[in-house]
């Protein structure tokens, strides 16, 4: 399987498309699991194709992440482990642009499953349909799927099952670029989001993270602890030690949920303001 080579200046009815969904154990990447992955690829005329798995996540899933998608500790029980279930999914993907509603979760998800097992993603591109339905309809009190769905009549008769998703998003997106006649191809498409997304070896969860931040994500998954030089806006910059535990996105920045050894608690770290992070037995700066 190889990545996905796209021009950006392709008509976007040249293009086949992804869209997919992951339903999880929790909301932080690094400790949580799969339990359900699903694609469904199209071009603007028809469904190509679908990929769905259940997944069992070897661990308990919590009662109030079961309630959000009925998905129980029995439905997986026997079903393939994760490993088994990506290269069927990545094949799907292979030569397409993928999809996903609030694409930082999903990707990041998948590309923590991945780096754990040792499976390599092919690098491929992935929009975020958030920030595509923000940009061109700014008119509606939030972007949530069922908001968007609704509002371009395509209801779904059910959310949070990762193939129910998938086609919803399939077809929002399709109404979307219905509704905006001067998105012709990749590159208009672009300009309304704030870039792509990728899977890959090296570029597999926020790919913007420069290089001196690495041990952020590598203490996450070895679950080791790091020590950060925090420089907030206008205050005076400190070093924190901190277990990283997982990221979170609020509107216009990008926060670290981390342990402080300092405070003894769970602080959220503006990542834009974390300029140097070092493993805690290392010599600092």
């Amino acid at each position: 399987m190889t990545g996905t080579q796209v021009g950006l200046d392709r008509p976007l009815d040249e293009l086949e498309f992804v869209a997919f969904d992951t339903e999880t154990t929790g909301l932080m990447p690094a400790r949580e699991r799969v339990v359900e992955l699903s694609g469904v690829r199209f071009n603007f005329e028809c469904e190509l194709g679908q990929y769905e798995s259940l997944v069992d996540p070897q661990t308990p899933i919590p009662p109030a992440a079961s309630r959000v998608h009925k998905i129980s500790d029995k439905d997986v029980h026997g079903q393939p482990r994760i490993e088994a279930v990506l290269p069927g999914f990545i094949e799907l993907c292979s030569g397409a642009v993928a999809l996903a509603h609030n694409a930082e979760f999903d990707v990041s998800f998948l590309a923590h499953e991945a780096a754990r097992n040792g499976f390599d993603l092919p690098p491929m591109p992935v929009l975020d349909t958030v920030e595509i339905a923000r940009s061109l309809r700014p008119d509606l009190p939030n972007h949530k799927l069922a908001t968007v769905s609704s509002a371009l009549g395509c209801d779904a008769t059910t959310y949070h099952r990762a193939l129910a998703d998938s086609q919803t998003l399939m077809q929002s997106f399709i109404a979307l670029v219905a509704g905006a006649p001067e998105v012709k191809t990749l590159r208009d498409l672009m300009r309304h989001t704030s870039g792509a997304l990728s899977f890959g070896p090296d570029e597999r969860l926020w790919m913007w993270l420069p290089p001196e931040l690495a041990p952020l994500e590598e203490a996450m998954l070895g679950g080791g602890r790091v020590t950060l030089l925090y420089e907030p806006d206008g205050k005076r910059s400190e070093t924190r030690e901190v277990s990283p535990r997982g990221w979170m996105r609020r509107p216009g920045a990008t926060f670290l949920v981390a342990h402080c050894e300092r405070d003894h608690t769970d602080r959220n770290f503006r990542l834009d303001w974390i300029t140097r992070a070092q493993y805690a037995q290392a010599t600092l700066f």
